[in-house]
């Protein structure tokens, strides 16, 4: 989903669905949520976030997962998701 100001695109929220065969069920994985900073705190986020969701749900979501930094974390937590796995990282 993308917002944009007069063509130009100002913000995205990106997911992809997937059966997961362990669960059974549908799930949608977040990768990347960006707003200029000019927007953020305006609830252009938020409504992103809300779109998402009902757009999962519609078409049969069970398990909505994302990729957040640490900072971001209570963000997310106060919507109901909930640390699940460390994702590990190492540069050559």
């Amino acid at each position: 989903l993308v917002v944009d100001d007069g063509g130009k695109i100002v913000g995205f929220l990106d997911w992809f669905l997937f059966p997961e065969p362990s669960t059974g069920q549908v799930h949608m994985v977040g990768q990347h949520l960006y707003l200029k900073p000019e927007l953020r705190g305006s609830g252009v986020g938020r409504e992103l976030y809300e779109k998402t969701m009902e757009i999962g749900v519609a078409r049969g979501v069970k398990t909505f997962e994302l990729f957040c930094f640490g900072n971001e974390q209570p963000y997310w937590e106060k919507r109901g998701f909930a640390p699940l796995r460390t994702l590990m990282r190492k540069e050559i």
